[in-house]
Formats: structure tokens, sequence, C-alpha cells
């Protein structure tokens, strides 16, 4: 049967197109044909003749039998891509965008966009190894109770500055308290730094995004007095974990560290070499013995 004179697109509707080769052959497949009692209507193919000379390959812009109009390009590693849009003007701008994306550098193929965060997260944390084991855990333990569930199965591609700011919403509105909203989005952000690394994002989304203010508290102190109330409730041998917590500022996981050795009873100091996590794992300080508490290095209990 003979094809219809009109032809959907030709090269002067091309000519334009700063992406697109002067040489450009349409090759158009017009036929009749019925499938289940319809007319298929014409079909429209574009071949490449050559390159653009900036890394990117432009195929050409060409209208659907449905209507819509395609951008048809190769990326820089040589892969066919193309993205379906309602407007020929919206294809051609998607063009000139990855087009300067690719000259900066900047170009991500929908494939690296599409990787969920919950995997880059966890080769973030691989990468980790240089940190003590508390600041790790900690690390860990704010990815696994806020970021992962809410964000894991994400793609990174679609995580931008309004879905960072709706994930401190949520959290606040879920009663996380600020400050580890503020921390929260310090690993997502840490996360997304990587992921800028590994190209599968342009820039990191959480950069410029207004946190959560931190609302002043005041630090109330016990008193000799209340620390000896407190003690004196406890039953044994806890209550003088009390009075020893309470007067020499150690923490609990190097409380729970120390030996005889480490207690120097002759000018009442205690050594502290190690600290303790989970109640198994156990690191020296980097920073070697040390005194606590004081800067002067010795305290003297109180009994």
């Amino acid at each position: 049967m003979k094809a219809p004179d009109r032809i959907v697109g030709s090269t002067a509707d091309l000519a334009d197109e700063p992406l697109v080769v002067a040489q450009i052959e349409i090759v158009k497949a017009c036929r009749d044909k019925v499938v289940l009692g319809r007319k298929v209507a014409v079909e429209r193919r574009f071949r490449r003749v050559g390159g653009c000379g900036d890394g990117l390959h432009a195929d050409a812009v060409g209208q659907k039998a449905s209507g819509s109009w395609e951008a048809r390009y190769r990326d820089p590693e040589g892969h066919q891509r193309g993205k379906s849009f309602p407007t020929k003007k919206a294809t051609k701008e998607f063009l000139a965008r990855v087009a300067v994306d690719v000259q900066r550098g900047e170009y991500v193929s929908p494939d690296n966009a599409r990787r969920p965060l919950g995997p880059i997260a966890e080769e973030w944390v691989a990468s980790l190894c240089h940190l003590k084991p508390r600041t790790l855990m900690n690390y860990e333990n704010t990815l696994r109770y806020h970021v992962l569930p809410r964000l894991g199965e994400t793609p990174v591609g679609a995580i931008d500055q309004r879905r960072v700011r709706r994930f401190i919403t949520d959290m606040l509105g879920d009663g996380v308290s600020p400050a580890q909203v503020r921390k929260a989005v310090g690993r997502l952000k840490q996360t997304l730094d990587l992921a800028v690394e590994l190209g599968t994002v342009r820039k990191n989304p959480c950069v410029g995004v207004k946190l959560p203010s931190m609302p002043h508290e005041e630090v109330h102190f016990l008193t000799a007095d209340q620390i000896a109330t407190l003690a004196d409730g406890m039953p044994e041998p806890y209550d003088l974990m009390v009075r020893f917590a309470a007067y020499t500022g150690l923490r609990a996981g190097e409380i729970v560290a120390l030996r005889r050795r480490h207690l120097r009873l002759d000018d009442a100091k205690v050594v502290v070499l190690t600290m303790c996590l989970l109640a198994r794992l156990t690191r020296s300080t980097s920073s070697g013995p040390r005194t606590r508490p004081g800067t002067g290095g010795a305290h003297r209990l109180r009994r």
C-alpha cells in the first residue's frame, strides 16, 4: 500500500537542534495492517549518522505514534538511552541538560540513579574501619533506626532536597529529638557523599537543608547530699559504683572495663586504659593511658 505523503516530522524540524548532527536519515516505515480490528499508526525510526563531539551522541528527537516525543541518545559509555516527553520542547530541553552534564562530568546514568540507598549505606559503613568501635556503633544505630527504615529502599536519584526536608519533618513528627534528627541527617549526608563519588547522584541534596535548632537545656548537677541519697538507695555493690561514677566522671563503658590493676590506691588515681562496648568489645584509647577526672590527673576519691 502506498505510504502517505505527509511525514510526521522531517529534517527541517531538527535543523535548530544543537545536539543533532545535520546529517540525519529519517527512515519512515508506513504501512497499514489490521491488528484485532484496529489500524496501527505510522511508525517512525531514527538512525544515528554521527556524534556530537562532546561525549554525547544524539540520535534524534522524534514523535511517537501515540503523540508523545522521544529523545534518543548514547551516553558517554556508548549505551543507547531514550526518554519520552509530552512535548517537543521538553524533549529538546532534556537533551540540552544531558549534554551540559556530560561536558561537566556530572552525567548520571539512569541505572546508577535507580540504585537504592540501603546498599550504598552498607558500603559506606564498611569503609569506616578507622573509627573507634563506639563511634561506629553509634553510626550504625542511627542508620538502622532512623535513616534506612525511611529511605533505605528509595533510589538515590529520587532523593532531592524536598525529600530530605520531608525526612526531617517525619522524624520530628514521630517524636525523634532534634539532636537525633541532626545526627540522622548527618549520616544521610555522609552516605550521599559516597553516592556522589560513585556517580549515582550529581550532588548531595543534604547540602543547604535547614536542620532543626537545638533547644537550650539547663544542665542539672547533683549535690554531694543528693549523690549520697542516690547511693544509699542502691543495693551493694552498686552503691559504690554510684559514688565512683559521680566523683570520677568516668563513662559507663570505662567503669565496666576497669580492673584492679587500674586502681592506684596509694595516690588515689584511676588509670583508664580500655572501655567496654556492649559488655564484650574492648579497645585501648588512642591517646594512651590517662587518669580521671580533672585536668591535673589525680583526684582523691571521697569515701
